[in-house]
């Protein structure tokens, strides 16, 4: 129970803005509120998955589904400055790029983002209020972009492979002997390069 109150104490947290009787993240520009056309939007999408690195540590912190609400809140919106820029563009160019024929699946959502563009043409910003439902959407649009499961998958890979080396402290009583056995482990490991030499001469 320490470790998790250490780590929610070092939580961040979001410095609002108040307009009007609302809080609000801090003021952002979004560039991909509008569909530019389908290749546009296509090279758009392309581009951003392949060069914000901002947008793929998103990606990653996102599918964190069993995080609490701070933490997802710190990870999303408050230690990236460009955190929610990032997260409401994406999702924009994910659901303009949705076909016609899938567009009934999502009116739901569709109409939200409409809405919140509207406040935002408004206000530069979106309401925290609104947290979650960014949140969800966002998800949602992860949810069908294929290179977003495959770049999760190859992550959790790349940190299953790597192992990483623990070093616990030994206690004072045991160090001596901690030090006198790893010597001896590293003069059994150790190769003298003459000997090497002489190795690579007789193959």
């Amino acid at each position: 129970m320490a470790d998790l109150t250490n780590t929610e104490q070092h939580l961040q947290r979001v410095v609002p803005i108040k307009i009007g009787d609302s809080l609000c993240f801090p003021v952002f520009l979004c560039l991909h509120s509008k569909n530019p056309g389908h290749e546009q939007l296509r090279r758009d999408l392309q581009r951003y998955r392949s060069t914000k690195q901002v947008l793929r540590q998103l990606f990653v912190e996102g599918q964190n589904y069993a995080a609490s609400d701070d933490w997802v809140h710190s990870k999303l919106f408050a230690e990236k400055q460009d955190g929610l820029r990032m997260i409401w563009e994406y999702t924009n160019m994910m659901f303009l790029s949705i076909t016609d024929d899938n567009r009934n699946r999502y009116q739901r959502e569709l109409a939200k983002i409409v809405e919140l563009n509207g406040y935002h043409d408004k206000c530069n910003t979106l309401p925290i209020s609104e947290e979650k439902t960014i949140v969800s959407l966002f998800r949602t649009a992860m949810n069908m972009d294929s290179f977003v499961e495959e770049y999760v998958n190859l992550q959790e890979q790349n940190i299953t492979a790597v192992q990483p080396v623990i070093r616990n402290q030994p206690a004072t009583e045991q160090k001596e002997d901690m030090e006198i056995s790893t010597d001896l482990v590293l003069r059994d490991l150790y190769v003298d390069p003459v000997e090497k030499f002489i190795d690579v001469l007789c193959l």
